[in-house]
């Protein structure tokens, strides 16, 4: 792996255009012939780069030599800039995720798969009065069951696109992935399968299925609850609470729900909290005034 390579990569892991990422350091088309392996840069010039955008000299330089591991760092850091984008509702930085996949130095292949992940990204913020893009869906369906079996890939696909499903159907799915993991004590795979919990719960809260709640809130409750799988336990605490108050009316349930609110926003996921604040208040009807 060459120095503008792997600089081109932190960059697109950071969202960032060539001038934001170069700043004051080196010219804007100076860095842009580093990037194609076209010029060479300076070790000071180099070494102030990577403080600029904070990245550590030691990571770097271990790097260099590692090329799959890059590879899978690369896809690694689009996922996260596309999640973290969905997360804060920035339909504008998805939008770009596109370009910057093109400027990736993934294979065709990988740039065209994680495009298609991108456009279904977007396509999951369509307000329910936009039209559906159907042969998207579709596509990213067929990715969904590209293999007989859930793997890690094909089971989070899944997962980031279980609008596109019916109920019937992600009941179906979500309960073969559970019977397939839910004893896995993977992070990951704990990650994901909370992930799906989650979204289970909302579908059950849209469909008013309460009795289908109970068995989603079972599995999750048999998961301890660690650091790196808090956010999702949170999110299930919300949804769980959510559909309790739409089954007992009970106002208890609903400061519980504003409680796991406040936990978001506090914590810098506000866009994520005021849009929990929105679907309590559009799908529990009479939703009382705390």
């Amino acid at each position: 792996m060459q120095i503008g390579s792997l600089l081109k990569e932190y960059r697109l892991s950071q969202g960032k255009r060539q001038k934001e990422f170069v700043g004051e350091v080196v010219s804007q088309s100076y860095y842009s012939k580093v990037e194609k392996n076209a010029n060479r840069i300076t070790a000071e010039d180099l070494i102030d780069l990577l403080n600029y955008n904070n990245i550590p000299l030691w990571e770097f330089f271990s790097r260099l030599n590692h090329g799959s591991r890059l590879h899978k760092q690369e896809i690694d850091d689009l996922d996260t800039v596309m999640i973290e984008a969905y997360y804060a509702a920035d339909k504008e930085k998805l939008a770009n995720v596109i370009n910057l996949i093109d400027e990736s130095n993934l294979s065709e292949k990988d740039k065209q798969q994680q495009k298609l992940i991108a456009r279904g990204w977007l396509e999951s913020t369509k307000k329910p009065d936009e039209p559906n893009d159907n042969e998207l869906r579709q596509k990213l369906k067929e990715q969904v069951f590209s293999s007989p079996n859930f793997n890690k890939n094909n089971m989070a696909l899944y997962c980031n696109f279980m609008d596109f499903y019916d109920l019937k159907s992600n009941i179906a799915i979500s309960k073969q992935i559970i019977k397939q993991y839910q004893s896995d004590t993977d992070i990951d795979v704990q990650r994901v399968l909370l992930s799906i919990i989650a979204n289970m719960l909302i579908l059950t809260i849209e469909n008013k299925k309460p009795d289908l709640a109970k068995f989603f809130a079972k599995v999750a409750s048999k998961i301890s609850t660690n650091p790196a799988i808090f956010f999702y336990k949170c999110c299930i605490y919300f949804f769980e609470n959510a559909n309790m108050y739409q089954i007992t009316r009970d106002k208890k349930y609903l400061i519980k729900c504003d409680n796991a609110v406040t936990v978001f926003k506090e914590l810098g996921m506000e866009a994520y909290g005021n849009g929990l604040n929105e679907f309590i208040k559009r799908q529990l009807s009479n939703y009382p005034s705390l």
